[in-house]
């Protein structure tokens, strides 16, 4: 099967050749895009991320250790409504992930985001 062909960086200016699917920035160029995005988030402490929520995580992937999706080992706990959304971290809201689902689910919700679709907290954007 033929592979892609190279497209130039989304960055203005930037005469670097991209390859990959769905890839839209050089490395350099996507570092700096996941820096700039990851800025609004703040750390993970400050999201609620602490060491009682790190204790937490490890006895519930104890508990629960197949991924929801795939039944590979999970290593994530992922919010079913996210915490930015309302969501809570009561047992009901939670499910276990391996890293590929979770990154799949992020993947997916960011670009449904990202089209106006669905905005990043989960509701409807006026068309």
């Amino acid at each position: 099967m033929p592979s892609q062909a190279p497209r130039p960086c989304a960055h203005p200016g930037c005469p670097a050749l991209v390859r990959g699917k769905g890839r839209r920035f050089c490395d350099e160029h996507l570092r700096r895009q996941r820096q700039n995005e990851d800025s609004w988030r703040g750390s993970a402490a400050k999201r609620g991320y602490d060491a009682e929520w790190r204790e937490f995580r490890e006895r519930y992937l104890q508990d629960n250790p197949a991924c929801d999706e795939c039944g590979a080992s999970a290593t994530v706990v992922a919010h079913r409504l996210h915490r930015s959304d309302g969501g809570s971290d009561d047992i009901d809201n939670l499910r276990p992930l391996c890293s590929t689902c979770h990154n799949r689910e992020t993947m997916r919700r960011l670009a449904h985001a990202r089209r106006g679709r669905v905005g990043l907290k989960g509701e409807r954007e006026a068309a």
